[in-house]
Formats: C-alpha cells, sequence, structure tokens
C-alpha cells in the first residue's frame, strides 16, 4: 500500500531522526505523498494555572526550544525534490496531540520513534509511541 499522507512526529532525538529518515523515503516512494512532521511540546501544569511570574516566559522558551528542534528538520526537508511537506509544533499531552492531528490532517501513517524503555520502566512511566499506538485508527510504524 503506499501512503499518502504520512505523520512522522519528531522529537530531535537519534531514533527521531531515523524516523524522520524513513518516512522521508517512504515520501519519496509516491509523488502523491505529503509529510507531516509534527514535534509535541509539553508545558508542565503548573505554568499553565499559576500566577507564577515567570510563567509566560518559561512557556515561551519551552516553545522557542520546540521550534529550535524543528528547524533542524526542516533543513533536511528543504533538500527534497517533489515531495511535499509541513512542519508543525503542537503543545499539549504529546499522544493526545500527535493523534488529534493526524485525524486532522488525515493521515494515513503515522511514524515514530520507540523510546526505548523496558516492560518495566513502559509500565511505570508510559510511552508516547505505546499510547499512540494503541489509541490510532490508522498504522502506526514505530522505529527502532
Amino acid at each position: 500500500m503506499a501512503y499518502t499522507r504520512i505523520l512522522v512526529a519528531y522529537d530531535g532525538s537519534e531514533i527521531g531522526e531515523k524516523a524522520l529518515v524513513y518516512g522521508i523515503q517512504l515520501a519519496q516512494l509516491n509523488r502523491d505523498a505529503h509529510l507531516h512532521v509534527v514535534h509535541a511540546v509539553t508545558v508542565p501544569h503548573i505554568f499553565t494555572v499559576s500566577e507564577y511570574r515567570h510563567a509566560d516566559k518559561i512557556r515561551e522558551e519551552i516553545m522557542e526550544h520546540g521550534k529550535d528542534i524543528l528547524n533542524g528538520a526542516s533543513e533536511r526537508l528543504s533538500l527534497l525534490r517533489d515531495t511535499r511537506y509541513q512542519v508543525a509544533i503542537v503543545e499539549g499531552k504529546p499522544a493526545d496531540e500527535i493523534l488529534m492531528y493526524a485525524r486532522e490532517q488525515k493521515c494515513d501513517l503515522i511514524l515514530m520513534g520507540s523510546r526505548g524503555l523496558n516492560n518495566v520502566q513502559e509500565l511505570f512511566l508510559g510511552s508516547v509511541s505505546h499510547e499512540v499506538a494503541q489509541r490510532s485508527a490508522v498504522p502506526v510504524m514505530i522505529i527502532k
């Protein structure tokens, strides 16, 4: 099956880079493909509901860091020919935001890196890739 709307959840990590490269390769196999590279940021809850005087500045710094991460992906994507793409930063719980973006953009595949947790760590900490894979209505490919 040729995927036409591919979402890559990108965090700038080494495994995130692998997912991006794989997404680019898949998109280049189909000239009708559109690649969506999404970075999810989470602003700690304390800064969204508090009167903390530096809350806005901290949120702004978190968003700027997210934009810096996406700039790395944008540089690589700008070298592509004949592949449509867009990058986006979303804010909130990563799994929720990735799934919502995929639905809104009618993506037919989600690619993302594994965080590399062992079974015990995943049990206690959870995993964004695991949650996305469990809740997604479209195929999810987890890159290791």
